[in-house]
């Protein structure tokens, strides 16, 4: 091999090995923002969504809540919402979740214990989901249940 063809290797493996690295590292670092994006976005969802089935428990307005999850679910990326009553069972869940289960229970039982919010993430179908689950009081200070929010981590 000439000296020219030998330079031009060693300076074009190197440099397309970099750059390979350093695409790999971007779309880690681009990947990681957006999963932190659509958790934020999914917390405000889930708040929004606490504070209305708080208000339609508290004044017995059950068939709204119901109607509230259905509308809701149909946002571009929430896959569906649960209400659990204060038991743990579930009193209504969205159509699109019959197929997904819901899988923890030591979560929910927690949650309205303590009344601490949990998160985490599920595989639903081809995909992943983040959970977000809330507990519901009234002004009094009364559980009233529990929210689950499943929104697709979809980007």
């Amino acid at each position: 091999m000439k000296i020219g063809t030998k330079l031009t290797l060693s300076i074009a493996i190197p440099l397309v090995v970099l750059l390979a690295l350093f695409g790999y590292l971007d779309d880690r670092r681009s990947r990681a923002g957006h999963r932190a994006e659509l958790a934020r976005e999914g917390r405000a969802i889930a708040r929004t969504v606490q504070l209305a089935m708080e208000d339609y428990l508290s004044t017995g307005q059950i068939d709204q809540a119901h109607e509230f999850i259905d509308r809701i679910t149909s946002y571009e990326r929430v896959l569906g919402l649960r209400l659990f009553q204060p038991d743990g069972e579930v009193l209504y869940q969205s159509a699109t979740l019959d197929s997904f289960p819901f899988m923890h229970e030591e979560e929910l039982e927690r949650s309205l214990q303590t009344r601490a919010p949990g998160s985490w993430r599920r595989r639903v179908g081809d995909g992943w989901a983040l959970s977000f689950l809330l507990p519901l009081s009234n002004p009094k200070g009364d559980v009233l249940g529990a929210v689950q929010v499943l929104q697709l981590e979809s980007y």
